[in-house]
């Protein structure tokens, strides 16, 4: 998802400042170009390796306590992200 993001953000920047400077419209579309093609390279690489407090390692030489603690934060960030949108109406977002 962050590559996504940050994918988006330089797409967004170049559109901006590209034409300032009278660059050509193929330099936009190869940059383009290059984000998709390194978005299945960037999934793969996060589907093989973790990143641990430790450095860099491939996911199955994990023990299960680094890959249990990131289903857990991911499934508290998801929680924490659902009920923060749903309590922008002014009602707390945790409950009694």
């Amino acid at each position: 998802m962050a590559y996504l993001a940050m994918a988006r953000l330089l797409v967004q920047v170049a559109e901006t400042v590209l034409p300032i400077f009278e660059v050509s419209a193929w330099v936009l579309k190869s940059l383009v170009i290059l984000l998709l093609i390194g978005f299945p390279i960037a999934l793969f690489a996060a589907w093989v390796f973790e990143l641990t407090p430790e450095g860099l390692k491939r996911t199955e030489e994990l023990p299960p306590q680094y890959v249990t603690a990131q289903v857990i934060d991911a499934a508290t960030d998801r929680y924490l992200w659902t009920n923060t949108a749903s309590a922008g109406n002014g009602e707390s977002a945790v409950s009694a």
